[in-house]
């Protein structure tokens, strides 16, 4: 059972000022998006260091480095609601529970090693862009979560056999070409219900 992190389980922001206000970091209100800002995508790609990175944001948006961390951290928000529980549920029935995210080391640290977002924490098995130096919708990124799952369960895991769910179409329709069982996540309605009721089919939790 394999998740996205961002518009999934996770509520976020993309939009610097929104991020900013919520860190307390006074910056320039006309910054735009973080997927408009090229280290961020390289960031995520594991293609710049964090420093460098940082660097680069508290220039591009006019506050010290120091802040900069703040502000990119406070992209994330919070939890999406019941999506903790569901992942409880299917980590007692003994699904291999996972994550695959396009995402960095401080976001990273913060979904999985952190008490704030006990739902990706409580994953079993957690794949990053940043760590395997691919991105969705890279069809290699797949191939090495699945080689990843396998090792992780000690037996072969087939591509049909994996449930995916996504909030960018293009990251499922990928997933879809290589037999993925893989569903897009409309990330302004809540995410649980929708899961529940594609899960529900499967009969792997109750579907409301």
């Amino acid at each position: 059972m394999c998740f996205d992190l961002g518009g999934v389980l996770v509520r976020i922001t993309v939009d610097m000022a929104e991020a900013a206000a919520r860190a307390g970091v006074a910056i320039d209100r006309s910054a735009g998006s973080f997927l408009d800002f090229p280290p961020f995508i390289e960031f995520q790609a594991g293609r710049q260091k964090g420093d460098d990175y940082l660097e680069q944001l508290g220039a591009w948006v006019g506050c010290p480095p120091s802040e900069a961390l703040a502000v990119h951290n406070h992209i994330l928000l919070d939890s999406y609601e019941g999506t903790h529980e569901l992942i409880g549920e299917l980590n007692q029935s003994g699904v291999l529970t996972a994550c695959l995210s396009n995402t960095n080391a401080p976001h990273w640290h913060e979904m999985r090693q952190t008490d704030r977002f006990p739902n990706v924490r409580d994953l079993r098995l957690g794949v990053a862009s940043h760590e395997v130096f691919l991105e969705k919708p890279q069809s290699a990124i797949y191939r090495r979560f699945q080689d990843l799952s396998s090792a992780a369960l000690g037996a072969q895991i087939h591509a049909s056999e994996i449930v995916f769910f996504d909030d960018t179409m293009p990251n499922v329709v990928a997933a879809q070409e290589l037999g993925w069982q893989a569903h897009h996540i409309d990330p302004s309605r809540p995410t649980a219900a929708q899961m529940r009721l594609h899960l529900g089919r499967l009969k792997l939790c109750a579907p409301f």
